[in-house]
């Protein structure tokens, strides 16, 4: 079974309005069929989800029901239907386009083959699947399947930060709060941070910055689930720990990666880089599927010259990747941050020049030798910046910052 999401959310205490439903009946559902007495309350106010089949341990019998927030004056609750009130609860969430069987036992074994006994680990609470779930429940919409499961709260200090209960944290936990991120376990920006401001510190004299993303992540993350994409940020952590050329790493935030990395020759530099990402291109779960990286570097020569906003140098040539299907290493210039520079300044100020009536149209005449008469002309833009002459038309709009000045 392929499954398109994995995460976790919580239902709160609702009240589920069903009728009975047979073999027949469940099969039906999977192929979009629901019974009209059902179906009439999709999307009504005070609704919580979309109609579904449920599995009730106290129920002993599966039924067709949709959930009601309770006890809400402005919702109009089924009448012909029977209800029962269901316990909030946290729970596991998968979607998958294939055809499963759908019943208690099947989708019992499912969850417990692709989550088992490992706890997911949000970033204030750790979850894990009950042995019995009370509730379990199938959904049907835009034909794809998503299942529940419950699970139990393992561990949580939500509850202290929610209540500002500062003395419930020891020193062990803020550090690791501070600088450390909960998916992969790896450090995050701010201990990368440390390393920046005093590399000798550390033992590194000189060094390359790097700063990278995974193209399309979005669509592993949405295609796949979150815990493929979570596994797939986790192998990018193990390839940098393993690197003998990474000094020190970090998951900065989302699918943004930095490391300072030995100094090498450009060439050798692409190359490694090119070698790395080569490593960590492929996907466990579909191994027909690439990944692919943008990655700026910045120069030991300019890491230098920056200092701690090194990183700002690396995001500018990272956000050159733009070619789709490809690992890109970009390594970063001077003349790159020359032309960005002056292409975010045109589109801070072309309003303000528009304004001041900063551009002079020129009208260059089209002769007819042949009967030797002006037969038209051609309009040509120049821009008086800031009335200290025309500024040439090669520097006037680099190609980085050209849409938006030229779209108005």
């Amino acid at each position: 079974m392929v499954v398109n999401k994995l995460n976790q959310l919580y239902k709160p205490d609702r009240l589920l309005f069903y009728t009975d439903a047979s073999e027949e009946d469940i099969r039906a559902f999977t192929g979009g069929v629901i019974p009209d007495k059902i179906s009439k309350y999709t999307g009504a106010f005070g609704t919580y989800d979309y109609p579904g089949v449920f599995f009730i341990r106290s129920l002993d019998k599966p039924v067709i029901g949709i959930e009601f927030r309770p006890d809400d004056y402005k919702a109009e609750y089924p009448a012909d239907l029977d209800s029962i009130r269901l316990n909030g609860s946290y729970c596991f969430s998968l979607e998958t386009d294939d055809e499963i069987e759908i019943s208690r036992e099947n989708i019992t074994t499912i969850f417990k083959d692709l989550a088992g006994d490992g706890a997911a680990h949000r970033v204030y609470s750790d979850l894990s699947l009950k042995a019995e779930s009370e509730v379990i429940s199938a959904f049907m919409y835009s034909k794809k399947l998503r299942l529940l499961y419950e699970c139990e709260l393992k561990d949580e200090i939500a509850k202290d930060i929610i209540s500002d209960d500062a003395d419930r944290f020891d020193k062990a936990l803020l550090y690791k709060m501070s600088f450390t991120e909960p998916i992969t376990g790896h450090y995050n920006w701010n201990h990368l941070v440390a390393f920046l401001e005093m590399p000798t510190d550390s033992g590194i004299s000189d060094y390359t910055f790097v700063h990278f993303d995974i193209k399309e992540f979005r669509v592993i993350n949405e295609v796949y689930g979150h815990n493929t994409a979570n596994r797939v940020l986790r192998n990018v952590v193990k390839a940098m720990n393993e690197a003998d050329f990474v000094y020190a790493s970090a998951r900065c935030h989302n699918d943004n990666f930095a490391m300072m990395i030995k100094d090498m020759p450009e060439d050798e530099t692409v190359r490694v880089l090119e070698d790395f990402f080569e490593s960590i291109s492929r996907l466990p779960e579909d191994p027909a599927y690439r990944i692919y990286y943008r990655c700026g570097v910045v120069p030991m020569q300019r890491t230098i010259l920056s200092g701690n906003r090194v990183a700002d140098a690396a995001k500018m040539a990272q956000a050159l990747g733009v070619t789709p299907n490809k690992t890109e290493v970009t390594i970063y210039t001077d003349k790159m941050h020359d032309d960005i520079t002056w292409g975010n300044i045109i589109k801070a100020y072309v309003d303000t020049a528009i304004a001041e009536d900063e551009f002079r149209v020129y009208l260059q005449p089209k002769f007819d030798i042949n009967r030797e008469v002006i037969e038209g002309a051609e309009a040509l833009i120049r821009w008086d910046y800031k009335g200290k002459g025309s500024c040439p038309p090669e520097g006037s709009f680099p190609s980085s910052s050209v849409t938006a000045p030229s779209a108005r």
